[in-house]
């Protein structure tokens, strides 16, 4: 493409419909009377044999890597605008509140949100789970699924040996966070009739003591109130759902323990005598001070 003959410094422009350079390796060659080709310019520029064009002798190895690093970058971007232009997305009806209400469109390196089930008024069984998975391996093709992960629960366990055993060369693994969040309960409410439980029993008094202190103060205003001036950090008292909510509750109760003992002794605290709440208040205190 490099010429010794009088050349025009111009080059084709790039697709109007992209908002890239799609076809960057026109800015390493000069145009002349007739452009040619854009295969033409890679082969040149690249070396590629078999098209014709004699290889360009002033690339050099370095020069040659950074041009195909250029080249890569504009395939890879042109795919994801392909891809991205095929896709049709699904969508669902979801609670205002929810994080699916937008899909998530990420880098094509990066995970992608492609698709969500409203599975509210269904049973989830195996059975059923599975066949959601069956219509997503039907969609995106089974060659380009490696993985499933879900809850370690029996249903979703069982899905995960029904896809295993179709298609041997898609593992399923259990959620990590669900995984241990299930064996921080283990410790923190071991059954009485388990293993664990002479060793773990009083974990599981420490945290119905943690619970009943938070309940206390959060269900009670003028507790509350005497709380809040002693302290400028709110109590925690996490959903179940959540992960290791005992742990985080426990963590939070342990950085606002001299709040609390200067709550429990306030002269406020004792306008709980001789009142209803007069037995929950002395446990409280009790807890508190003891622990």
């Amino acid at each position: 493409m490099a010429s010794p003959v009088s050349s025009i410094p111009k080059r084709p422009s790039p697709s109007q419909v992209t908002s890239y350079d799609d076809k960057p390796l026109w800015n390493h060659v000069t145009v002349v009377q007739n452009p040619g080709s854009y295969a033409k310019v890679k082969a040149h520029l690249l070396k590629l044999p078999g098209h014709g064009v004699q290889p360009c002798m002033k690339i050099n190895y370095e020069i040659k890597d950074q041009i195909q690093k250029e080249h890569a970058m504009a395939e890879d971007k042109k795919a994801q605008v392909s891809f991205e232009a095929k896709r049709k997305l699904d969508y669902v009806t979801l609670p205002p509140c929810s994080d699916l209400m937008q899909p998530k469109r990420k880098k094509r390196e990066n995970s992608m949100f492609l698709k969500a089930f409203d599975t509210s008024g269904n049973l989830k069984d195996a059975d059923y789970v599975a066949s959601l998975f069956q219509e997503v391996i039907d969609e995106e093709g089974a060659d380009n699924i490696v993985q499933i992960i879900t809850d370690s629960s029996r249903n979703f366990k069982a899905t995960g040996f029904c896809i295993e055993a179709k298609y041997p060369h898609i593992f399923w693994t259990p959620c990590v966070v669900h995984s241990l969040n299930l064996a921080l309960k283990a410790i923190c409410e071991p059954p009485i009739n388990s293993s664990q439980y002479d060793e773990c029993k009083w974990i599981s008094s420490l945290m119905s003591e943690c619970d009943a202190v938070v309940t206390f103060i959060l269900n009670h205003g003028k507790a509350l109130t005497i709380f809040k001036n002693y302290s400028k950090h709110m109590l925690t008292k996490v959903a179940e759902t959540r992960f290791a909510s005992h742990v985080i509750m426990a963590e939070r109760l342990f950085k606002v323990k001299n709040a609390l003992e200067k709550m429990v002794l306030d002269v406020q605290w004792k306008t709980f005598r001789k009142t209803h709440l007069e037995s929950k208040a002395d446990t409280v205190k009790e807890c508190v001070i003891s622990n």
